[in-house]
């Protein structure tokens, strides 16, 4: 029998979804797929965080507006360099964990074909980053985690940006939760900007995304 494939480990970790007997024997026998498995166990794990409370709509709608006129007022003129010059206060999200690393670790040849989880972190907060291929090209669902204190939320920006023009290339705005989703992303070099409505902005840079 092959390795098992990421997804089965991935499903049966984060979703509960029961392994065959072959592939329960498999695991209890193959030292890589067990290292693989452990690596996924133990990152679900690190990413194991409290649900924070929803904010109210009248809050979330005001905060989206605010937003809404900033990219009407910017669209497709803002570069990098002009964003982090109007920004007062951000700071560098370093990388904490790539499950690529381990899966070249459990000879896994063909990680870059299999969905994959990245962890960012500053002082306050952390950014997890799960990349899925969507069609030959990437889906990016991310989740900004930081300590919550009463009245404030997850509510973010979240901006693309394209590292050869250092242009605005996606953006959304995260949930209630801190949660976020980008389509059809093209693989490739960019910087991630999330700006939280209650603190200091995060930039990832670079982010490489196979």
């Amino acid at each position: 029998m092959e390795h098992l494939a990421e997804e089965r480990m991935m499903g049966n970790i984060w979703d509960g979804v029961a392994l065959t007997p072959a592939e329960v024997d498999h695991l209890r026998l193959c030292a890589a797929c067990q290292s693989h498995f452990a690596a996924l166990a133990q990152l679900r794990d690190d990413f194991e965080v409290a649900r924070r409370s929803q904010v109210a709509h009248a809050v979330e709608e005001r905060y989206f507006e605010v937003f809404t006129q900033a990219r009407q007022a910017g669209a497709g003129r803002r570069s990098l360099g002009d964003l982090l010059g109007n920004l007062a206060e951000w700071v560098a999200a370093l990388p904490l964990w790539d499950s690529r690393d381990q899966m070249l670790t459990a000879g896994v040849r063909n990680g870059n074909r299999s969905s994959y989880r990245i962890l960012y972190g500053t002082d306050t907060a952390e950014i997890e980053l799960m990349i899925e291929p969507q069609n030959g090209l990437l889906r990016l669902v991310g989740e900004l985690m930081t300590e919550t204190t009463d009245g404030k939320s997850g509510l973010a920006l979240v901006e693309l940006m394209a590292a050869e023009s250092s242009t605005v290339a996606l953006e959304t705005q995260s949930d209630g939760n801190g949660r976020f989703q980008l389509e059809h992303v093209p693989p490739g070099r960019y910087a991630l900007v999330i700006t939280p409505r209650y603190s200091q902005a995060m930039v990832i840079k670079p982010l490489e995304l196979t």
